[in-house]
C-alpha cells in the first residue's frame, strides 16, 4: 500500500498540539513517524521532511536532550532554487491555487 505524505500532515499538526501542551515525549514519538512517512513519500531531502527533522530536534531540546537534537539536523537538505525539479512544480500549483482563491 502506498502511502500519500498528506498522512504526515494531521500527526505533525498533533505533534504540534503536544508540543504547545509541554507534552514533548509524545511529540517527539510522533515527529519520528511523520519523518518516516515524508522520507517514505517525498524523500529525505524534501522541504516537509527537513520542516520534521527541524520539529523533532526543537521537542529533543525541550526536553534537555540537547546532544540527540544536533543529531537530528537534515542533511543533504537542499535551498528551494537547488530543489529538484517536482518541489517547485508543487510550489508553483500551490501558487497558482492561491491566486485563483483570492480572485473575486
Amino acid at each position: 500500500m502506498r502511502h500519500h505524505y498528506l498522512l504526515g500532515i494531521a500527526p505533525s499538526n498533533l505533534a504540534s498540539v503536544y508540543m504547545a501542551r509541554k507534552r514533548y515525549a509524545h511529540a517527539e514519538q510522533i515527529y519520528r513517524e511523520v519523518i518516516g512517512r515524508f522520507t517514505q513519500t517525498q524523500g529525505a531531502g524534501h522541504l516537509n521532511t527537513g520542516i520534521a527533522h527541524l520539529k523533532l530536534g526543537r521537542a529533543l531540546v525541550r526536553q534537555e536532550r540537547f546532544a540527540e537534537a544536533e543529531g537530528t539536523a537534515p542533511h543533504g537538505l537542499r535551498h528551494p532554487d537547488e530543489a529538484d525539479e517536482s518541489h517547485g512544480q508543487l510550489a508553483q500549483e500551490r501558487a497558482r491555487g492561491f491566486g485563483q482563491r483570492l480572485r473575486p
